[in-house]
């Protein structure tokens, strides 16, 4: 459901739910090694990381991770 950024709201606890990343590897070559981190502007510990095998040119891989009790705020990285 929408939340409106009026609403004061800097962050969010979620009891339920998981993120998916999706590669689609269209480079020449196999992608050999990747690692992604979603953090938290300013906090070095990561909500969810990501740790793909190795893709083959032309194919994709996708990777879940659950958010039960992770917080997020208002301004996320990778």
């Amino acid at each position: 459901f929408p939340i409106s950024y009026s609403s004061g709201m800097n962050s969010i606890t979620l009891s339920d739910g998981t993120l998916s990343l999706k590669v689609d590897n269209g480079f020449p070559s196999d992608i050999t090694s990747l690692e992604v981190e979603l953090n938290n502007v300013g906090d070095p510990i990561p909500i969810s990381t990501f740790i793909f095998p190795v893709i083959p040119m032309g194919t994709s891989n996708t990777q879940s991770s659950s958010l039960v009790g992770k917080t997020l705020t208002i301004d996320l990285e990778f």
